[in-house]
């Protein structure tokens, strides 16, 4: 079996590399020409088909990173997710017939696809009404993925992941919980959007890792959507509480309005993928927040 990684030195991709560094799977690295992080990665662009077709022969498996926004990229901007994320995987679509590729997993996005849910814990079967352009994207190219490999008979994979954290997460961008032992730790500015209410489900990214890596190596993995999380929904609040009681440090906050793209409460069942594939979360928040102030 031969993997290649489209996005392999972003956040969740760097991680998945070291995993697999550590067993006898043979892969490829794939990354955009502008972001070379790795000199051993080969620099493609992922809306340039012609730029990779090549370099898939002899490929089985590919593992889908790419993403060029986040939930407040393109706030009132369709037209720039359809350009920067739909299109792309369409022409990568494109070239799956004529290669060697039989299966393909996309890691989408279970904190935006479902949208509001009441706090509900979220199960694979409620129904996906995203809020944000960024999540109608992912659940778009969710459906693209089945629709053009289900009539090639090629096996897919979806997964829906909750919030993954990490140490070497940038700062700033995404994720709050690495922004809040930043700034618990630098002495800056935390800025939130809302009132601290809002709940998601954070998980660590290595663990997103193990779960790519057994839908890769199991067959009961195929043609089947599973979310990735923890079952545990943590408020921002409760977030802050937390870095400041483990950090000792109290957090200089900012709050903002809220933002329509912000999901209120974001909780995933992970029962499918437990029961599936065996993947289980090895650690809880307060163990992840321990490391990163740890660094």
């Amino acid at each position: 079996m031969t993997i290649a990684i489209f996005g392999s030195t972003g956040f969740i991709g760097r991680h998945l590399v070291k995993l697999l560094d550590s067993s006898e799977v043979t892969y490829k690295k794939f990354c955009h020409k502008v972001n070379l992080e790795d000199a051993s990665a080969i620099p493609v662009e992922f809306e340039n088909p012609v730029s990779y077709r090549d370099h898939l022969a002899g490929v089985s498996t590919v593992i889908l990173l790419v993403s060029q926004s986040s939930p407040g990229s393109f706030a009132n901007r369709a037209e720039s997710e359809v350009v920067h994320n739909l299109l792309p995987y369409a022409r990568f679509l494109e070239v799956v017939p004529s290669s060697s590729i039989r299966h393909v997993v996309f890691v989408s996005s279970g904190g935006t696809v479902y949208g509001q849910q009441a706090g509900t814990m979220i199960d694979e079967h409620h129904p996906t009404k995203p809020i944000s352009f960024y999540g109608a994207g992912k659940l778009m190219v969710e459906i693209m993925l089945q629709t053009a490999l289900n009539e090639l008979d090629i096996p897919w994979t979806i997964l829906r992941p909750g919030n993954p954290v990490g140490v070497d997460q940038d700062v700033g961008r995404v994720g709050f919980v690495k922004n809040a032992v930043h700034a618990a730790m630098t002495g800056s500015k935390l800025e939130i959007w809302g009132d601290g209410s809002v709940v998601r489900d954070y998980f660590h990214v290595e663990d997103l890792a193990e779960s790519i890596t057994m839908s890769v190596n199991n067959t009961l993995a195929h043609n089947k959507i599973f979310n990735v999380g923890t079952g545990v929904g943590t408020s921002i609040n409760e977030v802050i509480s937390l870095v400041e009681r483990v950090s000792s440090r109290k957090i200089d906050t900012s709050y903002r309005p809220s933002r329509y793209v912000d999901v209120r409460s974001n909780v995933l069942s992970c029962k499918l993928i437990a029961d599936t594939l065996g993947w289980r979360p090895r650690r809880n928040l307060s163990e992840i927040i321990e490391e990163l102030v740890r660094l």
